[in-house]
């Protein structure tokens, strides 16, 4: 992408990671709009735009920029995803592209940097909370049955990670190294 059009120069670089630092607030917006109000999603935006990780992230051209993007924009898809799921968002609306949309963030995610693992562990969670709370108010959330969409995700992330998953069993030192 930027090598072809700008040439492999620091600009490049650069343009590239202030992009995604730019894509970061637009994803940390969607996902706090969806948790919670537009006004306190936009104090969060602000909040993250005048950060100095943040900055310094978006300025340097760190692989480690990608990790908000994906991370908030995989907790946007799969709130939607429950929320569509469960019928909030008015009946007749299908989740399945939600859920499809959600898994292939996340399988992008992990092709980014070693400690979206982490942001795995948490969605795999909140998924487990959302599929608990539904059963005890004696519904699954994802009627008639929760399998299908879940397995989309699941199977959507795995496509994309597919090309690393090899590598914890080529190259175990080089999988967990920093």
């Amino acid at each position: 992408g930027f090598f072809e059009v700008l040439g492999p120069s620091q600009f490049a670089f650069r343009a590239a990671s202030a992009l995604l630092g730019m894509a970061a607030l637009l994803t940390l917006f969607l996902a706090a709009r969806e948790l919670f109000d537009a006004r306190l999603a936009l104090l969060a935006t602000a909040l993250m735009a005048v950060s100095t990780y943040h900055l310094t992230f978006s300025r340097n051209e760190w692989r480690a920029i990608q990790v908000p993007v994906y991370e908030m924009l995989a907790l946007f898809l799969v709130l939607r995803a429950m929320r569509v799921s469960d019928g909030r968002l008015g009946p007749g609306r299908r989740a399945w592209p939600w859920w499809i949309a959600a898994g292939v963030s996340v399988g992008l995610g992990l092709n980014t940097y070693e400690a979206f693992r982490l942001v795995v562990i948490a969605l795999g969670i909140l998924i487990l909370g959302w599929l608990a709370r539904g059963a005890i108010k004696g519904r699954w959330p994802c009627l008639p049955q929760p399998a299908p969409p879940l397995l989309l995700y699941e199977h959507s992330a795995a496509i994309d990670i597919a090309p690393l998953g090899r590598t914890p069993h080529t190259a175990w030192n080089a999988f967990n190294a920093r």
